[in-house]
């Protein structure tokens, strides 16, 4: 992702919590790096993907395991999302990630 160049996009930055640092301490793996968002790939489960935006983007989403097809998705631009968010987020979807 590119660096913040805007005021609007610098000050998104400090306030985001759901950043690469968070997922990769989750467990998720930097797959592909956009100028304007990064996907992830959860290391323990393929058919879990994710990814962040500059704006405050997140989105994660699994996979139907046989044919691939996105099944159970969440998708948001809110750059006020905390960490408690994102477990939230898990629990709601249903998504089964690995320990």
């Amino acid at each position: 992702m590119k660096e913040p160049t805007t005021p609007f996009s610098i000050g998104v930055q400090e306030i985001v919590q759901i950043n690469r640092d968070f997922l990769v301490s989750q467990g998720w793996v930097l797959k592909n790096e956009f100028p304007l968002y990064e996907s992830f790939a959860h290391s323990k489960n393929n058919d879990l993907i994710c990814a962040i935006g500059l704006y405050g983007d997140f989105s994660i989403c699994e996979l139907h395991w046989c044919n691939k097809t996105p099944e159970r998705q969440f998708s948001t631009i809110n750059p006020k999302l905390t960490k408690e968010d994102y477990f939230k987020i898990i629990e709601l979807l249903n998504i089964k990630i690995p320990n």
